[in-house]
């Protein structure tokens, strides 16, 4: 089993760090160890995401982290 965390921003110049804080500090809260972090930023077209393959990889039993729902679905294009 393992536990990813996934950051994501849109631009460059969005900083990715405070996301990373949160997902180690709710780990921390659970006695979570995060076994990688994924690092995300957003300024392509939706289906070059890493986000989709890291989706594919997951194992029942794998816990995937992020600071919110909204993270995984936006596209990064507006809409």
């Amino acid at each position: 089993m393992a536990n990813i965390g996934y950051v994501r921003v849109s631009t460059e110049e969005q900083d990715i760090k405070n996301q990373e804080l949160r997902v180690y500090e709710y780990a921390l809260m659970g006695n979570i160890k995060v076994d990688r972090m994924v690092r995300e930023t957003i300024s392509t077209r939706k289906a070059d995401r890493k986000i989709f393959g890291l989706v594919e990889e997951l194992k029942p039993g794998d816990k995937l982290i992020t600071t919110e729902l909204s993270r995984l679905g936006r596209s990064g294009v507006a809409e």
